[in-house]
């Protein structure tokens, strides 16, 4: 259900963006213009014991993009995003993520 209704979802976006007035404009004008809108990440949250349930320990997850996150959540992990820096991306802050994570296991 949640593939078709995205499929249908995006045609349509397609459909409006054809024909929006800035977009013609723009493809008038030789200038690049928007045909398509991303749409991802779309599910349903499955129902898992979390991991401390099966594994009978915490886990924690340092994770600042939302996919990663969901699966974090998804499994009842905590989410450490007091990490200045942290991007997701190659410039990421990876001492700050290695400290935090070594401070969360000390701690706790």
């Amino acid at each position: 259900m949640t593939s078709a209704l995205i499929n249908a979802l995006s045609d349509q976006i397609q459909t409006v963006l054809s024909s929006h007035p800035i977009n013609l404009e723009r493809k008038a004008a030789g200038l690049p213009h928007t045909n398509f809108i991303t749409l991802r990440g779309a599910g349903v949250k499955i129902q898992e014991p979390t991991f401390e349930e099966k594994h009978g320990l915490k886990a924690f997850m340092i994770a600042p993009t939302a996919v990663i996150r969901g699966v974090g959540v998804t499994f009842g992990f905590e989410m450490l995003d007091d990490v200045q820096g942290m991007t997701g991306y190659y410039d990421s802050n990876l001492e700050g993520k290695t400290m935090r994570a070594a401070r969360e296991v000390i701690e706790n």
